[in-house]
């Protein structure tokens, strides 16, 4: 098993150009759920039938995706979403929490307190 370099500039650059290709693609993605509908549609029959106009309406569900399934998809989607955004987040404050730490007026005021603290 070969190990990852996790340090690698041009590995994690590539990686961070590729959630950025990630995060325009489920832009349009979900624009595009947005214009088939991931809500109900309203009708004038408030949601009683008006009779059955369809000749073939097997071939019609098949061809067609659903509200229903385009709105379930949209639920999982933005359930990972948020836990993509959550990851991001905890990275970036895990890469200032680095940075802070080798501030030298932050290390010295640490330094200061404990000294204190001990005594």
């Amino acid at each position: 098993m070969t190990k990852v370099d996790r340090l690698d500039p041009e590995r994690v650059g590539k990686r961070l150009n590729r959630l950025r290709g990630l995060t325009l693609d489920m832009a349009v993605l979900w624009m595009e759920a947005l214009e088939v509908g991931t809500s109900s549609p309203r009708r004038e029959s408030n949601g009683r039938g008006t009779g059955f106009h369809d000749s073939d309406p097997t071939h019609t569900i098949v061809d067609s995706a659903t509200q229903r399934q385009i709105r379930a998809a949209c639920r999982r989607a933005s359930a990972l979403v948020d836990e993509a955004v959550a990851n991001m987040e905890e990275a970036r404050s895990v890469i200032t929490d680095g940075f802070l730490r080798t501030d030298s007026e932050v290390l010295s005021e640490f330094l200061a307190k404990r000294r204190a603290a001990i005594g």
